[in-house]
């Protein structure tokens, strides 16, 4: 044996040996898994805020729901703020503010769980689009463009400064800046102290809908499909793109998560730039994302709220997919749990780590778990946790029906009564009945001339009205009255 030969199989067998030990010394383990569907909202949501001991979801349909973090999610309560749409939610030092279209702001109790006001209702004179807390101050965002500053939670009023020409779509403050996102395509960064204006961050071809700082970077995300990457105001140095808008961003010490038009959740590798996964499952825009550390947290235009369990890390006391026994013995799994197949799931349970694992009638759930699948009405998240094989909405239901009004029923047919496109058969919901694509509903029934009908009566209603007035010597045609 020569040496070289000597020298290669040293090699392999120092690779053998560290293998195991690597494999328990990675960064991430296991993936995102199914998310958990909250659906009890009745519109769009456009806000979401946690704390330790809530999740709270602020939507079109007027409401902020709040969900049971300790009670594995469930609905604790309904707030009504001021009976319009909620635009944005921060959780702070024990307080939920809520930022309404009416152009509200109200102070609710949190820590106690009892959620009364604290202090009186703020009125801002417009829409609150975006709101943020730092060292002490509560800064606001309106539709007129404007940054609204008060002292929290005191809500004494400080300054106001026109911070764009048009709305302020998102606010982030850090290290004593604060940013200010807009539908003029620009971010504007201020002294958070002073108000005075530092830099403008400009290079998007379209509305910025969101901004965020982390760690040292400024991540901006757009119209035209691009997240820019800033650092000290110069050019972007990453911009990915063009593709659907991006409408919401968030970061934590792992990743960057990035929620699109299309309903999909990137997440990224803030280093890299790569992407780790690609979370699917929305019917709709992607407007709202939090992440708390154990879960990410997105709303949609689809009604609900998806909630994702974060990949642990290797050394956290969690046993992840991809790590190797010494990993498992290094750490355990958590109290409750039980590592098998280097996945750490619920004791009395089957463990698992994709549907082929589990028997006939149950699948693999997000907790590495064999679980049973539903019967129709139970709550669901996917197709394959129902006996069915059809999950509509979040609900369990018969192949060839859809979730409408918390039961399973037909899709309707044309002209047939509808709140969403997915209560119709083939087609689309049109001023409350179900119309084919292309087609509106009016008194006619399903018609495409509508907008040409509109326009001849508009052109008809105008002209009587101008005779009316000849005849009746309300105007002279020489341009006066």
């Amino acid at each position: 044996m020569t040496v070289a030969d000597r020298v290669l199989i040293g090699v392999l067998c120092l690779v053998l040996i560290l293998a195991p030990v690597l494999a328990g010394t990675g960064d991430t383990c296991g993936g995102f898994g199914e998310p958990v569907v909250l659906s009890d909202h009745d519109s769009y949501v456009n806000a979401l805020a946690v704390d330790e001991q809530f999740l709270y979801s602020g939507s079109a349909d007027d409401t902020v729901r709040v969900w049971d973090l300790a009670n594995e999610l469930a609905a604790y309560k309904t707030l009504r703020p001021d009976g319009s749409i909620v635009n944005a939610l921060q959780a702070q030092d024990g307080l939920l503010i809520v930022g309404t279209k009416g152009g509200s702001i109200t102070l609710l109790d949190a820590a106690r769980g009892t959620f009364l006001p604290v202090g009186s209702r703020l009125s801002v004179g417009e829409a609150v689009y975006a709101l943020f807390v730092h060292d002490g101050r509560l800064y606001v965002g309106t539709w007129g463009g404007k940054l609204l500053v008060y002292g929290f939670p005191g809500l004494e009023s400080i300054d106001t400064v026109q911070a764009h020409r048009f709305p302020v779509l998102d606010i982030f403050a850090a290290d004593g800046l604060v940013y200010t996102a807009s539908k003029d395509n620009s971010v504007r960064v201020w002294n958070a102290t002073t108000l005075e204006p530092v830099r403008t961050l400009t290079g998007h071809l379209g509305n910025v809908y969101s901004v965020i700082v982390h760690e040292g970077l400024v991540y901006t995300g757009s119209y035209e499909g691009s997240i820019g990457v800033w650092r000290d105001g110069d050019a972007p140095v990453v911009k990915p793109g063009p593709g659907p808008l991006v409408l919401a961003l968030t970061a934590d010490d792992r990743y960057i998560y990035a929620g699109y038009a299309n309903g999909l959740v990137r997440v990224l590798d803030p280093v890299t730039w790569e992407e780790v996964a690609k979370l699917s499952g929305h019917r709709g825009d992607v407007n709202a994302l939090v992440v708390d550390g154990r879960r990410l947290y997105s709303g949609a235009w689809d009604d609900t709220v998806f909630v994702w369990q974060l990949p642990p890390k290797c050394g956290d006391g969690v046993c992840g997919k991809c790590e190797q026994d010494v990993c498992c013995q290094d750490c355990g799994c958590p109290g409750g749990m039980r590592c098998s197949n280097y996945v750490c799931c619920p004791r009395g349970l089957q463990c698992c780590t994709d549907h082929a694992d589990c028997g006939e009638d149950e699948f693999c759930g997000p907790a590495d778990a064999c679980l049973t699948k539903g019967d129709d009405g139970a709550l669901c998240s996917s197709d394959v946790a129902c006996l069915s094989g059809s999950c509509s909405h979040g609900m369990c239901c018969p192949a060839g029906t859809v979730r409408r009004d918390g039961t399973c029923a037909t899709p309707e047919k044309t002209g047939g009564r509808c709140t969403t496109d997915f209560h119709c058969a083939d087609s689309s919901c049109s001023f409350g009945r179900c119309c084919p694509a292309g087609t509106w509903w009016g008194p006619l029934g399903c018609r495409t001339d509508y907008p040409v009908m509109s326009s001849v009566i508009l052109g008809l209603f105008v002209l009587g009205l101008a005779i009316v007035w000849d005849r009746a010597g309300l105007f002279d045609w020489s341009g006066r009255w």
